[in-house]
Formats: C-alpha cells, sequence, structure tokens
C-alpha cells in the first residue's frame, strides 16, 4: 500500500493523502520524497489548480518518524529532507490547502503551516513537542513564524504543550475550524472558490507574499537548518528521544 496517495476529484483540483495511518502518518524519508515529487510534478501540469493535503485514519500527521530522524546515519537527511519539504509545499505554485483532524503534532503541524490556507475539524490536537524530546524545532519555527506573533510562537515551541484547533485558530495558524464531517467539503469549498481566480496572478501574489515579509523561506531553512542538525545529535536529543519511545519522564543533566 503506497504511503502517499493522490487523487482528482474535481478538474484543476488534487487531494494528497498521508497514508500510513498505523503510524498516525509519521513522516518517513519516503514520504518526504513522494510528496515533493508529486508536487513538483503537479506545478509541471498546466491544468493543475490547487492541492488539498490530508490524512488517512485518526490523524493528519504525527510529525517526523523519530524511528528515522534520530538514527545517527540518517540524521542529516532527514533534516534536509524536511526543509526541502517545507520548502517545496511553501513556494508551490499552486494554491495550498491543508485539512487537518485528529492530530497534527511537530513536523505534522509545520507541513500544515506551510500551506496557503488550513481548515481544520473540531477537536484536532495541536503539539509541538520537540523541546521535551531535548531537538529544536527550527525547521517549523521558519514557517510557523510567518503566521503568528513571536509571544505565541515562543509559547507553543518552548512549553511544547498540546492544544486544541481553536486556540491554534486564534494564534493564526487556523483559518477554518468546522465540523469533522465537513473538513473535505469545506477544503473541496475553498478549492472551487480559488479556481475562480487567474492562475498566473495567483502564482504571483504568493511569490510578492514572500518577498513582502523580510528575509526568504529560503534563508531562514537554511538558518534553521544548522540548528537543526545540531541539536539532533546531542546528548539531551539522544536521552529525551530515548525517553518518549520508553514512555519515561527523561533525565535532564543540568
Amino acid at each position: 500500500m503506497p504511503s502517499i496517495e493522490t487523487r482528482t476529484p474535481e478538474k484543476g483540483v488534487a487531494v494528497i493523502t498521508f497514508n500510513r495511518p498505523e503510524k498516525r502518518n509519521a513522516l518517513n524519508l519516503d514520504m518526504m520524497e513522494q510528496l515533493c515529487e508529486i508536487l513538483d510534478g503537479l506545478q509541471s501540469q498546466s491544468d493543475a489548480r490547487v492541492v488539498i493535503l490530508t490524512g488517512a485514519g485518526p490523524a493528519f500527521c504525527s510529525g517526523l518518524d523519530l524511528s528515522e530522524a534520530t538514527d545517527p546515519d540518517k540524521v542529516e537527511q532527514s533534516a534536509s529532507l524536511l526543509a526541502r519539504t517545507l520548502r517545496t509545499v511553501w513556494n508551490c505554485r499552486l494554491v495550498t490547502i491543508a485539512a487537518v483532524h485528529g492530530a497534527a503534532m511537530a513536523g505534522g503541524g509545520g507541513v500544515a503551516s506551510a500551506c496557503d490556507i488550513v481548515v481544520a475539524a473540531a477537536g484536532t490536537r495541536w503539539g509541538f513537542p520537540e523541546v521535551r524530546r531535548g531537538l529544536v524545532p527550527a525547521l517549523i519555527a521558519a514557517v510557523m513564524g510567518r503566521h503568528m506573533g513571536q509571544h505565541d510562537l515562543r509559547e507553543l515551541l518552548l512549553i511544547g504543550e498540546t492544544e486544541d484547533t481553536e486556540r491554534i485558530r486564534q494564534m493564526g495558524l487556523v483559518n477554518h475550524v468546522v465540523g469533522p464531517d465537513e473538513l473535505m467539503p469545506k477544503a473541496l469549498d475553498l478549492a472551487r472558490k480559488c479556481l475562480l481566480g487567474a492562475p498566473a496572478t495567483q502564482a504571483k501574489a504568493k511569490q510578492l507574499f514572500d518577498q513582502m515579509f523580510g528575509i526568504s523561506i529560503e534563508q531562514q531553512l537554511e538558518m534553521a537548518m544548522a540548528a537543526h542538525v545540531e541539536v539532533r545529535s546531542s546528548p539531551e536529543a539522544r536521552e529525551g528521544v530515548r525517553a518518549f519511545l520508553e514512555k519515561r519522564k527523561p533525565a535532564w543533566v543540568e
């Protein structure tokens, strides 16, 4: 069974579904490679206009697959692919819509934040617990920080508590909160409205929005990448992830 599925429910609209429900759609190397390749392919199709990202099973995405993300031989590859994934979603010429349900954790919340529009089902839980694993959420901060105020960003990323989707909407990461049964209908409705716009103008507007707000996403991700890789190899990261996998509190050394 493919870890990512793509369908075209209507002309001009593609739905990309993360399809590892048994792993709560945790992003492994293969999934991130596939997502980037699919988005690159869609951008080369003249009739493609809107992409909806969603997840199969009980969660949108639980973040990176930690079994790979903390493997010493895969640390840099995993971080590099996450940066590429966020960059590809953010820079996509198509309008991108995240249809989020269940849970959007860590890198999963980051991928949703990289989309142009975010629709979330009521009851969705959002969490960015990286600091509790001894990790720095540098890469996702690069995209999240473009949507929300510094105080909210620091609270989310420095404390690492799980928040409900209404609180996340108030912080600026979610556009619409709907009932669970309304999630995909709402995403499709927004996609249809996007199709009424001029495609080249929408693509140009996206570029302009990115350029208007200071440092480019490429520069931010490059800066974040260095910090991300450095901390992933630290003793705190090793202890934090080991404690998470062993379901115990980490023993931080002060």
